[in-house]
């Protein structure tokens, strides 16, 4: 369980106390688990005490009619005191006797009441009733009082309640909720534009923790839902996430969300200008591995800028064994190979392939055939193909050509501009070319019209690289398409 559950936990139970939170700092290194059982341990003795004396009031109560009941409760009794007695109360003479009291004084017992004790009373409460008081707790800021109780409404009270909240009363109060799994229900009652209100609100008042715990707490549809809205919000609020998931450490929250995002949201949050900065980078892949969440960093991987892998891969590389065995299980078993081939081709700029912590060549020739589908896959969702060129050279050649292969089956059409393409983005052109040069003739003049649809001034540097390389005749129909209409008094089309 995350920090900031122990921060939700200090925080009610600091409410319960009469105190501040941070003058039970001293509990912070204690589990949420923990501080939960003490809280509701305390709950119970407070409400426990003088339990016969309260009794006798209760009973006694039933001797004047209601109307009379509720003026002396208003005019005599401090609303903490009725508040003890309200649980006592038969729940419809409690209802009954509600009705006849002011908002004002019912949300002044509001704090004093424990809701588990009064589930029946909360059902037969008016739906009214529950929003006027509702009202007032938001207008005095009492969010531990209604995280609390919102968890033991039912869905239609919680609608006709939501919109009194504003976007912070929704924050603070989802953050010290007692029944996080109701937010799920609670957030598929916004619309749109509230949950994009709910984000510019965490970046504006500078409560992206109580955001990153709402998140937390979120089935992964839902999680998902709101990630990509956030993601629609400008630079300025997405990087406001990352400070505070870097400068409080809550990466271990964070990194959930990103991996829950759709594609596009996730390249836009991973070309955040934050991501520039090694020190996020470091404290991102400390976090993944010291909470093993592998799983939710290599997605992002590929998505990083350059410099930014390259800083990932420097992090990486000085974990040690058991860390570089934890990346590869995971890799293996959630089909993450491609962010895995990107690692390796981003850690060898600074080591020999021979160095790294995995056999690059070993792995890919285990793939089957769905592996290598998945595999591809991501290569082309992510535009990797820059660095499988990379690490093409330590790949057996019969699964360098399987590659070939299965990529053209794949999605014939686009192979060559993206072979090509990241050919020459890096000057990989031997690896490119060769890939290209393994397939059978059939394939090469199936991907001959591809071919001679490359720009002219692609075409060129493409014809320049294998004549150099004395390749192009390798190429079969797609070198004659490449050369056709390029003047080098080195080739003729024909050749």
């Amino acid at each position: 369980m995350s920090s900031l559950a122990t921060r939700a936990e200090i925080a009610k139970l600091a409410a319960l106390l009469g105190t501040s939170p941070e003058d039970l700092s001293y509990l912070e290194p204690f589990d949420a688990v923990t501080l939960r059982t003490l809280r509701e341990q305390a709950t119970d003795r407070l409400f426990d005490a003088d339990k016969g004396r309260l009794l006798g009031l209760a009973k006694a109560s039933k001797l004047v009619p209601t109307a009379l009941t509720a003026k002396i409760a208003e005019h005599v009794f401090a609303p903490a005191l009725a508040a003890r007695v309200a649980d006592l109360v038969e729940p419809a003479r409690a209802v009954d006797m509600a009705k006849r009291l002011p908002l004002s004084y019912l949300a002044d017992m509001t704090p004093h009441l424990d809701p588990r004790r009064i589930d029946t009373l909360l059902a037969k409460m008016p739906i009214d009733l529950i929003r006027g008081v509702a009202r007032i707790l938001a207008q005095r800021g009492e969010y531990v009082t209604m995280g609390r109780f919102v968890g033991h409404l039912d869905t239609s009270a919680i609608e006709a309640t939501i919109d009194e909240f504003s976007d912070e009363d929704l924050l603070r109060t989802g953050f010290v909720m007692e029944q996080p799994e109701m937010l799920p229900e609670m957030i598929r009652i916004l619309p749109e534009e509230r949950l994009r209100g709910v984000f510019r609100t965490a970046y504006e008042q500078q409560l992206w923790p109580e955001a990153l715990n709402l998140l937390d707490y979120l089935d992964d549809a839902t999680r998902g839902h709101m990630a990509d809205v956030a993601a629609g919000e400008e630079d300025a609020v997405l990087n406001g996430m990352v400070a505070t998931a870097h400068e409080q450490g809550l990466w271990d929250v964070a990194l959930p969300v990103v991996r829950s995002m759709n594609p596009q949201s996730r390249r836009r949050f991973a070309e955040l200008s934050s991501f520039e900065d090694p020190e996020v980078i470091d404290r991102v892949v400390r976090t993944a591995a010291s909470e093993h969440l592998w799983v939710e960093m290599l997605p992002l991987v590929p998505l990083l800028p350059v410099q930014a892998r390259r800083e990932v891969a420097r992090v990486a590389l000085g974990l040690g064994r058991e860390v570089h065995d934890r990346v590869l299980a995971d890799a293996s078993e959630h089909d993450l190979w491609a962010p895995l081939v990107t690692l390796a081709a981003a850690m060898g700029d600074d080591v020999a392939w021979e160095d790294l912590p995995w056999d690059i060549g070993e792995i890919v020739a285990g793939l089957d055939e769905a592996e290598m589908d998945t595999f591809l896959s991501n290569v082309a969702e992510a535009d990797l193909w820059a660095e499988v060129l990379a690490v093409a050279g330590r790949v057996p050649d019969e699964q360098v050509t399987r590659i070939a292969r299965q990529a053209v089956a794949m999605d014939v059409d686009a192979i060559i501009s993206r072979v090509v393409v990241a050919a020459d983005r890096t000057g990989l052109w031997r690896q490119g070319l060769d890939l290209l040069a393994r397939l059978d003739d059939a394939t090469l003049e199936e991907l001959a019209a591809p071919a001679a649809d490359l720009s002219p001034d692609l075409r060129r540097r493409v014809v320049d690289a294998a004549t150099e390389l004395g390749m192009l005749d390798q190429l079969g129909a797609v070198g004659v398409a490449l050369a056709a209409g390029v003047t080098d008094p080195r080739v003729s089309p024909d050749q």
